[in-house]
């Protein structure tokens, strides 16, 4: 990216990087690891912004993957995470593009060092 004078790099934290998990469930090291990506992104944003490398990261909320390792199959924990998510839903894999999308095209250029949340509306309680 430095040798051809520009990059967008898209980084994945998670809304739990921006706040503590406790009240859902305790998951210190997990929030500890996505915070760091969250100040990974704004310093790398600052250190890279005059080579015209773009550095961002997209925070998610609950979405629905197979990552989860099964955790959507339990009904109690679907119900629990819906509960606590404004919107009242899990997102679909699929609804991460958008942002992700954005934040590679020319539409946000002049952006970095930034966070943004896709996450049903939590960050916003």
């Amino acid at each position: 990216m430095l040798k051809q004078g520009y990059g967008k790099i898209i980084n994945i934290a998670s809304m739990w990087g921006l706040s503590g998990s406790s009240s859902v469930f305790p998951i210190p090291a997990y929030t500890a690891a996505k915070g760091a990506v969250v100040n990974l992104t704004r310093e790398m944003g600052l250190q890279y912004a005059k080579e015209n490398i773009q550095v961002n990261a997209i925070c998610p909320g609950f979405y629905r993957t197979n990552l989860a390792g099964g955790a959507y199959d339990n009904k109690e924990f679907v119900d629990s995470i819906t509960a606590f998510t404004p919107m009242g839903r899990i997102a679909e894999a699929h609804e991460i593009r958008g942002p992700a999308i954005y934040l590679a095209s020319s539409a946000s250029d002049f952006m970095t060092g930034q966070i943004v949340v896709v996450d049903g509306g939590c960050q916003a309680k």
